[in-house]
């Protein structure tokens, strides 16, 4: 793993580190202060082995020599501890990522307007950036700063007036190293497919992302549903514009970021050319009631012919709700739960998808039918027992062993509802990595372990890709787990989740499998975590 600088450690005898501002694909940035003046500084850590000198340079030198309005300023470049770092201009401005939140906590939409307002400055700074022959690879609210002005009759309209930081970065990171962390970060659902061949529409898919975030209050997850299927005031084209932007195959996207900027300058265009006068109006909204309520029953009609589309839509709609409706906490007060439970993963409150999905074939029918629900906030063991990176997962515990065991650290058993979500994820997948069956992400069956001495063959972590987006290891892999639930069809059983046993691997890996046993019973294949309550829950 890669150094980490601390608060008072001082970077090529001039930049001394204040603070943790968060981490991403390519690495950490810190807060820092140029020693002599106590101006600040953002220091980009860049991961694994430091880039040569002359590449480094001339990557620095040439972003430099940018003349781009919406691009952040690089004052300098170097190496610490055989990592690349870069020194960024420290603007008074928040991230994209905490406006978005902020507009989240309130259960707010960004408006049309704001929206695309943001979007055509962020083309248009890449335009800029494509014609001088770069590529950015990993564009994401949390590298976009915002300065925001309050405009117009009682200063009622705000104008938000964006800026790229990271231009550069990509190319001082080897390949390799970039995909492992676009895999295992949460931000890689900006990212594009094919974010390797570094290319214009790359850049293009991750401002299409974060468009589509603007207006919805979401990212697009598989089969996503169209933004006018969630938002009844919004243009029909905007469907379109985003279909080309997230098209899977970069050829099928905007050729370039200028084209999908005229895109929504027309959409705006139109809608005012568009607008009827007063005295047409009640006709023209007659004929358009007509026209809806045709559309509806014509989609009635394709949705009792496809049952599989509606499942799918479904699906789209509940994951839509449980999104919106959770606040996503900020890194300071993610940092801050983690220091007082180290060795545990904070969840927050909110609502996730409990049950199987809709669109699902061939599980357990048993399983409860997808509903949301809503959970207060709680931790949650990062590992299985004993709780500790790269140790064997105790096994052959009873359902009461597994109780008191918790209980004797001052900790409980999790409920099957706890445990499913901390599985889910913030974006209720069905497999704690996805909601695609991997075989390779999860190891093998544990079914094959000698389970010698109440371990499993298992070490706890050992697949660093086997977490879910909360951080938590092991759930579609690894032992199944005791929970505190009683059984549905057993009240004097217990309630068993997760792991992987016997041929049914895709089945039993998933996040809302679930087995029931008498509290007695143990073998080979079974462990358990534990809980506690967090009586704080979201700061206000």
């Amino acid at each position: 793993m890669s150094n980490q600088p601390r608060p008072g450690d001082v970077i090529a005898k001039t930049y001394e580190i204040e603070s943790r501002l968060g981490a991403g694909p390519l690495g950490s940035t810190w807060l820092a202060r140029l020693m002599g003046n106590n101006q600040r500084v953002v220091l980009k850590l860049i991961d694994g082995p430091a880039t040569d000198a002359e590449t480094l340079q001339n990557t620095i030198q040439a972003v430099s020599a940018l003349k781009v309005e919406g691009l952040v300023r690089i004052l300098r470049a170097g190496v610490w501890q055989n990592q690349s770092y870069i020194i960024y201009e420290h603007l008074e401005a928040e991230s994209l990522r905490r406006l978005m939140d902020s507009y989240a906590g309130q259960r707010r939409y960004f408006s049309m307007q704001e929206a695309g307002q943001i979007t055509v400055k962020l083309l248009d700074t890449l335009d800029s950036i494509h014609a001088a022959g770069f590529v950015h690879l990993h564009i994401k609210p949390s590298s976009v700063l915002i300065n925001t002005k309050f405009v117009g009759p009682g200063q009622g309209r705000p104008v938000h007036t964006p800026r790229i930081s990271g231009l550069g970065q990509s190319s001082l990171i080897h390949p390799s190293v970039l995909q492992q962390n676009l895999n295992e970060n949460p931000d890689s659902r900006y990212m594009a497919p094919d974010a390797g061949a570094a290319t214009r529409q790359a850049d293009i898919y991750s401002v299409g992302v974060i468009f589509y975030e603007l207006l919805c209050g979401q990212t697009p997850m598989g089969s996503y549903l169209s933004p006018t299927q969630i938002r009844e005031d919004l243009p029909k084209k905007v469907d379109d514009i985003i279909e080309i932007a997230l098209a899977p195959n970069a050829e099928d996207r905007y050729l370039n970021a200028r084209d999908m900027l005229n895109d929504i300058q027309r959409l705006f265009q139109e809608e005012e050319i568009h607008t009827p006068p007063p005295d047409t109006r009640r006709r023209r909204l007659a004929i358009i009631g007509g026209a809806v309520t045709l559309l509806v029953l014509l989609v009635m009609v394709i949705f009792l012919q496809d049952p599989e589309k509606a499942a799918r839509n479904k699906d789209a709609e509940l994951r839509a709700t449980a999104v919106k409706a959770s606040v996503k906490p900020s890194d300071e007060t993610v940092q801050a739960k983690l220091v007082k439970h180290p060795d545990m993963v904070w969840i927050p409150e909110g609502q996730f998808i409990h049950g199987r999905m809709n669109a699902e074939k061939g599980v357990d029918v048993s399983e409860p039918p997808a509903v949301l629900k809503t959970l207060p906030a709680y931790y949650i063991d990062r590992f299985e027992s004993p709780n500790q990176q790269g140790e064997h997962s105790t096994v052959k515990a009873t359902w009461e062993e597994a109780r008191a065991a918790c209980e004797g650290m001052g900790k409980r058993l999790c409920s099957d509802l706890e445990w499913e979500r901390a599985c889910k994820g913030p974006e209720s997948f069905i497999y704690s990595y996805g909601d695609t069956f991997k075989p390779d992400v999860c190891g093998a069956d544990i079914a094959s372990d000698s389970n010698k001495d109440r371990r499993s063959d298992h070490r706890a972590g050992s697949l660093a890709e086997c977490k879910s987006g909360y951080g938590v290891f092991d759930m579609s892999g690894g032992p199944r787990e005791w929970t505190a639930s009683t059984g549905s069809r057993d009240a004097s059983a217990h309630i068993l989740r997760g792991g992987k046993k016997g041929i049914s691997f895709n089945n039993g890996s998933r996040c809302s499998y679930m087995d029931e046993q008498k509290g007695t019973w143990s073998d080979s294949v079974t462990s358990y975590r534990c809980c506690m309550d967090d009586p704080e829950g979201m700061p206000k």
